[in-house]
């Protein structure tokens, strides 16, 4: 299967859901996957010699043009920025598992202050793959996004340190699925 194909495939199981987090600091929130949050986990935005897909008019019929295969691997393997997603591309089904339900979950309440990064984001979640004494450990991040009270997945990396992990506060969490 085409990698777009096996990524809109995981996000149309994502989106079925309502995922609702609750905090060890009295937090509750719940957020849902839109077609137009697509475009930025998968890391599009990164596209930017290929402009039609970095800032497409609209992130929701972008999702939709992906959907409908009328955007082929084969064409964004030609950027050369391509290297900077292909790993988020090829790992898209962490999501899932860093979003599997239960307790004893850890939510991290994310402060950029603290490192040199653009991304905004209140929280995190994540799911550390490897082994440190390999050396071949990888973090894989969900950030999500709050704005006018409204909760939303902003983003997803693959990193390869702990950098996001340093002097950041950690909570538990209890991940509950809610029907839409």
């Amino acid at each position: 299967m085409d990698i777009l194909q096996e990524t809109v495939a995981v996000y149309e199981r994502l989106r079925k859901k309502r995922y609702r987090i609750i905090v060890d600091t009295g937090e509750d929130f719940t957020f849902t996957f839109q077609p137009a949050n697509y475009h930025h986990l998968a890391g599009f935005q990164h596209l930017t010699d290929f402009r039609n897909i970095s800032s497409p008019k609209s992130k929701d019929r972008f999702y939709g043009s992906v959907k409908r295969q009328q955007l082929q691997t084969e064409y964004i393997q030609r950027s050369s920025s391509y290297h900077e997603i292909e790993e988020r591309l090829h790992t898209f089904g962490y999501l899932e598992d860093i979003l599997a339900e239960g307790e004893e979950k850890i939510i991290v309440e994310y402060d950029r202050s603290k490192l040199s990064s653009e991304i905004e984001a209140k929280y995190y979640l994540y799911k550390r793959v490897g082994s440190v004494f390999e050396g071949n450990v990888k973090y894989h991040i969900l950030f999500i996004g709050s704005m006018n009270e409204r909760f939303f997945p902003a983003t997803y990396i693959v990193e390869h340190s702990n950098i996001y992990m340093r002097d950041q506060n950690l909570h538990d969490c209890r991940i509950i699925h809610e029907e839409k």
